[in-house]
């Protein structure tokens, strides 16, 4: 799984198109992956240790973006029903 994203990610054409040696590529490669994996992981066990934590404050969040979207989709359909009366369009359906 973790080859076959890195070969999707079009590193190797850039690099060839740059004109990187095949040696100096592997080895910066392999270097980013292994730092890469090191972090990756670190962020997936800090954040499975406080699962419960972080689920909260999704749900806080998500509450908040509802109301959001709920008074976005108010105010614009009060902005667009008040300037069509304020330039006297009056829509009838045929």
């Amino acid at each position: 799984m973790m080859i076959a994203g890195r070969l999707i990610s079009g590193v190797f054409l850039v690099a060839g198109i740059i004109g990187i040696h095949r040696q100096k590529f592997l080895v910066v490669d392999a270097i980013s992956a292994f730092l890469g994996i090191i972090i990756w992981f670190g962020i997936g066990y800090a954040g499975g240790s406080s699962f419960a934590v972080i689920r909260t404050c999704i749900i806080k969040i998500e509450h908040v973006a509802a109301l959001m979207l709920i008074i976005l989709a108010v105010v614009s359909l009060l902005y667009v029903h008040f300037r069509s009366r304020r330039h006297g369009e009056v829509k009838t359906r045929d």
